[in-house]
Parts: C-alpha cells; structure tokens; sequence
C-alpha cells in the first residue's frame, strides 16, 4: 500500500514569472479576531512571581559522546511526564547525545543562562531543550517587544537593560553558541500540559523509530508570490508550491494540511492566533485560519516554517504556531517569529538540512546569519529531529473516522453558512424584550469582524455585522441592564494599531448603533464579559500596562457608563474576568497569578457599588484557569478548568464557598460555560477533546453526572443561556468540508437525537480516551447493523477480524492470535456491507 513519490516539483500555480521577489517584503501583523499580544510587563510580572530560582540535576551524563543536551524541565510537571522523559532522553542517547536533565522552579531567564554558560565552559554543550513553563528573555527594539529564547543560546555575548525595566535594548553581536528548542503547552487552553507531553514525546518517539511517516514531499504556500521558498528544493524533490493570490485562502490550505506533507512552508499576513489571506483576494476575502481550527483539524505535516509575523509568540494563550506540534497525530517541530518581521528566504535553514544536520544545528546556522532581522524567531519542538529520516512511503484510507453529527440528545440547527469562519460566541437573555441575543467573532468579510442573531424561541434572525473595521475586531461580549438596553462590546485595534481599545454598541431593535471606544491610549484593553440587571450593568474587561495585568470595568448607572473603575490590581496577574447580576448586586471571577499558581479569584458588590476584597474559591495547590459566573439569584456558581483537563464547580458568595467540585471526566475538557434557569436548575457546558460538547446539570442538591450534547465535526466553545424554559447553546461548529459556522443547539424534548424519531444512526468509528495508547484502546463503534471490524498496521497485513455491534470495543493491543503487536500505527476499519469508516490508531 506504500507509494512512490515521484521526483519532481509541482507548481500548481505561478503568478508572475522572472527574478524573485528579494528579502525585506513586509508581511504585515494581521489577526482576524482582532487580538493583541501579552503586553511584555505582564510576562516580566509572571517571572518575578515565580519565586526563588532552583535547579535540581536529576540526571547527569556519564562519558562522553561528544556532544551534550541539557533537558530544561518544568519541575512542577515533571513527576506526570517522567516515563515519557525517560523515553525521550534513551532516544537521544541513541542518538549519540549525551543527556543531562535539570528541574527548574523559580527563578529568571538571566539564571538558567547563567547555568548554560557554566556548562557551555565545559566544551560539549550542543544546545537545550526547555520543557514545560520555562522563562526567556525579552527584548525591546524597533521591533516591539517581544521573546527572545536567543538569550538562552548565547554564551558569550553582553545584553543591556540600561533603564532596568526587564527588557533588553542591545546585545553584543555575534550568531548563538548554541541550539535551543521549546516544548511549552503551558499557554494552551486544550488538553492539559502533562497530557500534552505525554502525547508528544509518544509522536517523537514513533517517528524515530519509523512507526509515524508521511509522504516524503514538502508544501510551500505563499499567500502572494514572494519567491521566498525556493530553498526548500534544496532539502525535498517533491515541492508542492501554491502561491496565486486569487486561489490561496484560508479553506485551500486547510485542505492541503490534510494531503500528506512532511513539510509546510506558509507564507501570511498573521498574528499569534491566526493566517490571514488578504493580499490580491477576491472582494469576499481568502478567510483566516484561526487557532482554535488547528488542534481539530488534526494537520497532516510534521515540521512548519511559518513566514508569519507574530505566529510564534509562544508566550500568548492558544498560539498559533505553538498548536501545531499538539495535535494528536503528526506536529514535531515549527520554526517561526515571536516578533513583528518581515520574510526570510531561510537559505542557511535548508542547506544546512540537506546537509544532514538536526533541525537545531540548522536554526543556529541561520541565526548566525541573519541575527540583525531574526532574532526574535523560535524552535517550537525537538530541535535534535531530522527530517527525511528514511521514509519509504505511507498508507492512506478513504472515509477516515469523523464524529457523527447530531448523534447525542441536543437538537443542533445551522445559523450561518459560507465562505468565512464565525467562532468564540457569547449569550445573553434580555427579558424586557424576551430575546436571547448571540455574538460571535467572524471573518467576513475580511480579517476579522463582529456578527449577531438573535432568536424569540421561534426561530433564529439572520445574522447581521455589528461593525465593520477594517483592522481587527475580535472576542465579542454581550449583555443589557434587564430593562431593554442591550449591548454587544469587544476589543479592536481600530483605533490603535499598536494595541487594542474596547468598544460598544447599542441594540435598537433591528440593529447596532452609537458604536463608542470606552478605552483609549497604550495599554492593551482586551476579552470583554458583561452583565446587568435592574438598570444597571457592568462591563468588564483585562488591562495590560505597567508591569502588571489587571481587571478594569465600566457601569452602566441607569443613564450613562461610568469612568473607567480599577476592579483588581493585585500583586501578580489577573486574567479572563467574567461577571454575574445576582438580583442585588453583581459578583466577578478572574484567573490570577498567586504565590506561584494560577488560582480562581472572586469579588462580589452591591446593585451600585464597588467591588469588594479578593477571595480564593479554587485550591491553591494547582493551576486553575478560564471561569465562568452565574447566579441563581441566591448566590453565585463558577465553574473553571484545571491543567489535567477537568471542569470544576464551586458555588457561594462573598467569602464562603463549597470546596471545589468535579463535574467532568478528567481530563480532555476545557473553556466552561455556566448558566442558570428561573427555577434555579444549574448547567454547566464545555468542549470534551474537539468534537464533542458536554454537560452537567446540578438539580436536587447534587450535579447529575456529564453526558454528551452534541458530536461534530468539530467544535468550538459554547456559551449557554436560558430562554423561557428552554435552554439553548451557541457555539462554532466545523463540517466535514471544514467551513466554521455559527451553529445553536438545544436539548431534545423527547429526548431523541436527530429530527424524528426514525432517525437512521449512522456507522463510525472513533477512539475513547487515550491516542496514542500502550496497552489498550477503546473504539466507539456506530452501526444500524452488525458491523465487521478489522485492524490493520501500515503494510496492510490484517491484525485483527471482528463481527462488532454499536458500543465500545476494546483492542488490547494483540492480533487474533493473541500476540502482542509492536509499537507503531495501525487502522481500525469498520464495514457494513455498504459503506466503510476508519480511524488511525499509535500503540507506543
């Protein structure tokens, strides 16, 4: 089943033919939901928090191979990831390394350095590998300011802080001594950054030992024709190059993500969280490719370069760059900018490659020389891969597994459908006028705007644009003061390109109008929550500046928004506020930085005063992130998640809180929504992996368990709300031709999926739980009849034979015969005589 590559290169569409296009072409910072990075304060701010820096070696090389690697781990998450890392540090051993593991907590950049250097005295150091949440530097130039992890790679060089504010203006000249590669889940808000880990080093080590292939060609994808990738024909024979302006778009790469490449060179318009398709697009735009698209769409491509200005920013929440290497199947390794740059033909990258050299030799090849424009680049990944690592070919099966939509008890119905991505939605239920209102970010037309809809339980109003910016509009917010003012409020660089103000816009009726900028100036104002009731709201929102993240918010007193108020400016961070009217006041969550974690915080206030003093409602012993409030009108319910991938609930006010309570599986869920019904029934929502929604309600004193809502394509976040007696969620939801659309859903009544109750269930297979797995894994088998299940490994030889019916079927990882199966990749093949679904398995 394997196949021969031809050698040759495929243009499938040139634009202009001649001289290329020389280096220095701007490709502009471009983010279509119109987000700013983490000001570098709050980073700075972060790093001061951790406390006193301490390293422990837990693993020291003994003799000499010539060459060693200092594994730089997270020491907080060491203990979840240890046989993983052991696995990782035999394979690098293999490799001829010589492997030093130290356990870092605490501490700065400027002390791990220091460490480098000391080991670099030594003579053998090659480079090191940062593992979990580990500082870098910052610079601050013409540029912006930005991470810079060549700080850690130069031994011998002199930076200068000269106003000592955490940020270095200069540095002496001169390429890095040495390579350094991050893997840093930490900012993601999927999966958990131990199970992320796990997960990759399983990948890592399936590659090395030729259990995970691709087919052996590269795609270069350039948003306009640059001419900028034409050294990748130095490394792949086999260069797919697709660079016409009027055919390159967001859907067309998303495609050929799914193709099969061991390697994908893109050049955009971007920032941190998305590619943007602008330049020479037709009238409608080429859409964007947001980052919450990546972990679902599962691409098929093991190492990027990402022409992309601002993609590698690891340091902000669900990066775009940094997602490609955690999608479940293939990501290994990205090189891309945390800074705002202009393009690189990455001649000394290639070369060296081709050469035979690891994925790290080659960066610091590069760097060495382009330092004067590159500095702010990033290895995302295992630097000491190589690519090409002898692949002979790869299997490909039709019909591979996808969800089976609507296959739960929710009632799903379509609200927008078309060209442009529409995700991360927010709800309100207004009862002066009976409506429940839907905001959402969207791409149409261009870059990225704000859409709204409504519904009065009947049916749902056409989606309309709440603006349309041509700069960035982006994480829309909505709600009103119970007695028929509606807003709808978001972040966008309209008015600042070099940050992000809060605007809002009133509902009339029929539209949005009196759009008014709350905020003006430097600091970055950004993720907007709003609530109210009898005639007052507050808006809230995060504040970037002054070395330091806080929560600022305006009230609404009956006639008038009030200043700007400062609700929370602790020492260390605070992030991601929401806010709740409770019937005689209003209560505020956030995620905070405290004593070395991020913790839950609460402040509750009175109908038309201030906010009160902090209270800690999540443990203080584990990271915590992402809540959400509500109210009963009795007294308050949050629910948040934790870094193993649990959703988590506490309800209370003021200073007294139920302990913390599981609601969810354990690991797998994030971005919860809350919400409560006039009659006090408590529901909970959030996205379990990347296709499926779940639930949990908490009725009669205790919550009922969590159960499934919804199985797509793949989803994006919900945002739940009441209307009447019925509850409603409004979410992002990617189809199988992998358009987003805005979708709503709503319990079934009589409590059967799909639209009658004949409804015919549909064959699928999928995996439950873990993949890749080591000792068995679970299939969820789907088929109106008796099915037979086969599973084979990657030469097509059958492993194992089944009749199977509907349910789970567990495979322990042996054939037929009983004989465990090596390590490496198989298929599980469902047929029914008519049809034939698939999905891919990895046994480590």
């Amino acid at each position: 089943m394997n196949r021969l590559i031809a050698a040759l290169i495929i243009t499938v569409a040139w634009t202009s033919v001649g001289i290329a296009v020389p280096e220095g072409i701007p490709i502009q910072y471009m983010d279509a939901r119109n987000r700013m990075p983490m000001s570098t304060s709050e980073r700075i701010q972060l790093s001061r928090a951790r406390g006193s820096y301490r390293r422990t070696v837990t693993a020291e090389a003994f003799g000499s191979k010539g060459q060693t690697v200092v594994l730089l781990v997270e020491e907080g998450i060491s203990t979840g990831i240890s046989s993983a890392l052991a696995t990782f540090q035999s394979d690098l051993e293999n490799d001829g390394y010589d492997v030093k593991t130290w356990l870092i907590s605490g501490g700065s950049a400027e002390d791990i350095r220091n460490d480098l250097i000391t080991e670099y005295s030594g003579g053998d150091l090659a480079g090191a590998i940062c593992i979990g949440d580990i500082p870098t530097g910052w610079m601050d130039s013409g540029d912006g300011e930005y991470p810079v992890d060549v700080f850690l790679m130069d031994m011998n060089g002199t930076w200068n802080d000269p106003d000592a504010d955490g940020l270095y203006e200069s540095y002496s000249n001169g390429g890095p001594e040495i390579w350094v590669g991050r893997l840093t889940p930490t900012y993601l808000t999927f999966g958990g950054a131990v199970n992320l880990l796990n997960d990759y080093f399983a990948k890592n080590h399936a590659y090395r030992t030729g259990a995970l292939s691709l087919p052996d060609r590269a795609l270069a994808y350039e948003e306009a024709f640059t001419g900028l990738t034409g050294y990748l024909d130095d490394l792949y024979s086999t260069v797919i190059r697709k660079n016409d302006p009027a055919c390159t778009n967001a859907d067309d790469f998303k495609e050929e993500l799914l193709n099969g490449y061991e390697w994908v060179h893109l050049i955009s318009h971007s920032s941190p969280w998305g590619s943007s398709f602008h330049t020479d697009a037709p009238p409608e735009g080429g859409g964007t490719l947001d980052n919450f698209e990546v972990p679902p769409l599962d691409p098929h491509a093991f190492f990027y370069v990402l022409n992309c200005c601002s993609n590698g920013r690891w340091t902000e929440v669900d990066n775009l760059a940094n997602s490609y290497i955690w999608c479940d199947s293939y990501g290994l390794a990205v090189l891309a900018q945390a800074k705002v740059d202009y393009t690189n033909d990455f001649r000394e990258y290639y070369l060296s490659l081709a050469n035979g050299n690891c994925l790290g030799i080659a960066f610091r090849t590069w760097l060495a020389a382009n330092m004067s424009m590159e500095n702010g680049a990033v290895l995302l990944g295992d630097p000491t891969l190589k690519p090409r690592m002898g692949i002979a070919g790869f299997i490909s099966i039709n019909g591979a597994g996808s969800g089976t939509s609507g296959s739960d008890n929710w009632l799903s119905y379509d609200l927008t459908e078309g060209l442009h991505t529409q995700g991360r939605v927010d709800t309100y239920y207004d009862p002066f006028s009976g409506d429940l209102f839907a905001v959402c970010g969207s791409s149409d037309p261009v870059r990225a705007n704000i859409l709204s809809t409504f519904t009065d339980g009947d049916s749902w109003a056409q989606p309309i644009a709440v603006c349309d910016h041509e700069y960035w509009d982006w994480h829309p917010t909505v709600g009103g003061d119970g007695q028929g003012n509606v807003w709808t409020a978001w972040q966008s660089m309209q008015n600042n390109h070099d940050g992000y103000d809060i605007y809002v816009s009133q509902w009339n009726g029929s539209s949005w109008i009196n759009e008014t900028i709350l905020t003006d100036g430097d600091p970055f104002e950004v993720e907007p929550a709003m609530d109210g009731g009898n005639g007052h709201t507050w808006l809230v929102w995060q504040k970037w500046q002054n070395a330091s993240t806080d929560i600022e918010g305006v009230f609404w007193t009956g006639s008038n928004w009030s200043s700007i108020n400062t609700l929370s400016a602790e020492d260390g961070e605070e992030r991601y506020p929401d806010v709740a009217y409770k019937g005689n006041g209003f209560g505020l969550v956030y995620h905070a930085r405290r004593n070395g974690n991020w913790v839950i915080c609460f402040r509750d206030a009175p109908d038309s005063g201030p906010f009160g003093a902090e209270t800690v409602i999540s443990s203080s012993n584990e990271n915590s992130r992402y809540a959400c409030i509500t109210s009963d009108g009795s007294e308050y319910w949050v629910a948040w998640q934790d870094d193993n991938g649990a959703i988590l609930s506490s309800h209370g006010s003021g200073s007294v809180w139920t302990t913390p309570e599981t609601i969810s599986s354990s690991s797998g869920c994030v971005r919860p929504s809350i919400t409560s019904s006039s009659a006090g029934e408590i529901t909970a929502m959030w996205t379990c992996g990347t296709s499926e929604l779940h639930y949990n309600t908490y009725t009669g004193g205790a919550w009922q368990g969590y159960c499934g809502a919804v199985t797509e394509d793949a989803v994006d976040d919900a945002s739940l709300a009441w209307l009447d007696d019925k509850l409603w969620a409004v979410y992002g939801r990617r189809d199988t031709d992998l358009q987003w659309d805005l979708w709503a859903c709503t319990p079934d009544p009589v409590g059967i999926a799909g639209h009658s109750s004949s409804t015919v269930e549909q064959l699928s297979v999928s995996v439950t739980g873990r993949n890749p797995f080591s000792g068995s894994v679970i299939l969820n088998i789907s088929s109106p009849f008796a099915a037979n299940l086969r599973i084979y490994d990657l030469s097509g030889r059958t492993i194992l034979d089944r009749q199977v019916e509907s349910g789970l079927f567990t495979w322990t990882g042996t054939s037929d015969t009983g004989v465990p199966v090596p390590s490496g990749v198989y298929f599980a093949v469902v047929t029914d005589g008519s049809s034939m679904k698939s999905c891919r398995l990895v046994k480590i």
